[in-house]
């Protein structure tokens, strides 16, 4: 399917429900359903920092580049050049959630976030 970026309609459509969008690098973003956690939406990817698990992102997520180069002077949403790609399939082999130990881990996570009302993914 074909989406545009910058409409906002098509991109809660993905996710479904409102956004949160988490930067990775500076001009790579996650989006994710902001709500994900209180739905109750199984865990998807590990948010890893200095190789160690901070987060979880659950639910239907996506990545998007950004460009600066607009005739405004502001930022935009884009598709992922290829060394962006090469970074994320990296990224996503080393935080994939798989096995019953990653999974259990995962959902620890979740759990004492949600019971500490901690729901929003901060880095």
């Amino acid at each position: 399917m074909d989406y545009d970026c910058n409409n906002t309609s098509n991109l809660r459509e993905i996710v479904g429900g409102y956004m949160q969008l988490v930067q990775l690098l500076p001009d790579i973003f996650v989006v994710v359903d902001d709500d994900g956690k209180l739905k109750g939406a199984e865990p998807n990817l590990m948010a890893v920092g200095f190789s160690n698990p901070i987060d979880v992102f659950v639910g239907t997520l996506f990545f998007v580049g950004e460009s600066r180069d607009n005739e405004y002077g502001e930022s935009d949403f884009c598709s992922l050049t290829d060394s962006q790609i090469k970074f994320l399939e990296l990224y996503c082999d080393k935080a994939s959630i798989s096995g019953d130990d990653v999974i259990t881990t995962a959902k620890e996570i979740v759990a004492e976030q949600l019971r500490r009302g901690w729901t929003v993914t901060t880095f």
